[in-house]
């Protein structure tokens, strides 16, 4: 019984954790979507113009998608899909709604538009078509970064359930690297649309046969990677620190980390495969390496630091030179000390449940929305530097300050949560020695 018991549960957790995975897979595919070829029929033998593009007669292979109308809106629809997912639970917590009941079906909807959303990729051209289907998309893959963590701390409760959610960021860089593995090796790299589709599908199915909902109608609770909770009298106002936990939510997103995984193909050639293959392993190892001090509960903060630095001296190299090394070298720091800081902020510095919720629900949001912004920003500003062959590229440049910035922010502030907690055991065994002495 104890066997198929834990079977169960197993199942019952794969179908949302192969969520993130696909988001991974999505965000990368980006870089494939961009190179799909739109055919242009020229049958008069002489130069036309094609949404204001010269196209020689000779070019019957047509032009790229990322060089035809409108495909500035299709990367930010990924993330503005997640911005709407994270702004509707926001308002449903304020009205006393939680998503505990709606679990199965939420994740199967997710699934669903995932599975949807990249079947049609195949076969559209219209990017004003691709940015809605990659809407619906941002809001698959919203569900699950936003719920996933909530529903395997309900399940699974508090200690484990934050465990499995701590993988999280794994789970998304094993999907980034499965993805930049397959599509390189594939004949046709449209293939690794059928791949995503397929594995959704299977999520799909899970979902609809195991994935279960609950009826706790509680607060949501927040899913902490540390597994610590601030006990301690804050020495700072509560809303200082929902704040600060929105600035770095925000600083994240300007590190540039989404416009790099998005456009990943513009850092590597033919020529240099390796330095492709470890951009593609970099956020597993970094991922692992973080869990590695996340276990130890030792040296966090010095990691935090210690990657603001790497990473902006790493993309202070792109800023000037395409050397395709600084990008991995950029990922790897990322996830090892920048990628989960921002999540796990609320829950280190904040002690009422309430004040947690509050600072998670709008960091998601802020995520979502910068996230959008920095796309935008970094989609203009290549354009402009293709277009004058600019010897600068300058949004890396503030990239990398962002990366200082988190880097530096991020170290005071897992201090003073550390400090916190310190004192937090002082005012305990004070409380102890007085009981005793009673």
């Amino acid at each position: 019984m104890d066997i198929i018991q834990n079977l169960t549960t197993i199942l019952r957790v794969i179908g949302p954790a192969i969520l993130p995975f696909l988001f991974g897979m999505c965000l990368t595919s980006l870089s494939t979507l961009c190179n799909i070829r739109v055919p242009i029929n020229i049958y008069s033998g002489v130069d036309q113009l094609h949404d204001g593009i010269q196209i020689s007669a000779n070019e019957i292979e047509g032009i790229r998608l990322e060089d035809s109308k409108y495909w500035t809106l299709v990367p930010p629809a990924l993330f503005a899909g997640a911005f709407t997912l994270s702004a509707a639970i926001f308002i449903a917590g304020i009205y006393k709604k939680t998503p505990y009941p709606y679990f199965k079906t939420l994740f199967t909807t997710a699934a669903a538009f995932i599975c949807t959303g990249n079947i049609l990729f195949i076969f559209t051209r219209n990017n004003l078509l691709l940015s809605v289907y990659m809407y619906f998309i941002g809001i698959g893959t919203g569900i699950a970064c936003a719920l996933g963590p909530v529903y395997y701390t309900d399940l699974l409760g508090p200690v484990t359930g934050s465990k499995v959610a701590s993988l999280q960021g794994l789970f998304i860089n094993l999907g980034i690297l499965l993805e930049g593995t397959l599509s390189g090796h594939f004949k046709e790299p449209i293939y690794i649309f059928w791949v995503i589709a397929a594995i959704s599908f299977i999520s799909f199915i899970i979902n609809i046969i195991f994935t279960k909902s609950s009826n706790n109608e509680s607060n949501p609770r927040t899913a902490r990677a540390t597994g610590d909770i601030n006990i301690a009298a804050p020495k700072y106002s509560p809303k200082v620190l929902i704040v600060s936990c929105l600035i770095m939510q925000a600083v994240q997103q300007m590190t540039g980390i989404n416009p790099i995984l998005s456009n990943r193909n513009m850092f590597f050639t033919e020529t240099n495969i390796v330095s492709e293959y470890f951009f593609n392993t970099a956020g597993v190892i970094g991922t692992t390496l973080s869990s590695l001090v996340m276990f130890f509960a030792a040296g966090f903060k010095e990691a935090v630091f210690l990657s603001g630095i790497a990473c902006a001296l790493s993309l202070g190299i792109l800023a000037f030179s395409k050397v395709s090394w600084s990008a991995g070298v950029y990922f790897l720091f990322f996830s090892l000390g920048l990628a989960n800081l921002p999540w796990i902020l609320p829950g280190m510095l904040l002690q009422e449940e309430s004040d947690i919720t509050v600072a998670a629900g709008l960091g998601s949001l802020a995520n979502s929305a910068v996230s959008c912004i920095a796309l935008v920003i970094y989609t203009h500003a290549q354009s402009n530097y293709n277009e004058r062959n600019l010897s600068v590229n300058w949004i890396f440049l503030i990239f990398s300050a962002f990366s200082l910035i988190e880097g530096v922010l991020g170290y005071f502030l897992v201090r003073a949560s550390e400090k916190q907690r310190k004192q937090s055991k002082i005012t305990e065994n004070v409380e102890m020695e007085e009981l005793t002495y009673e």
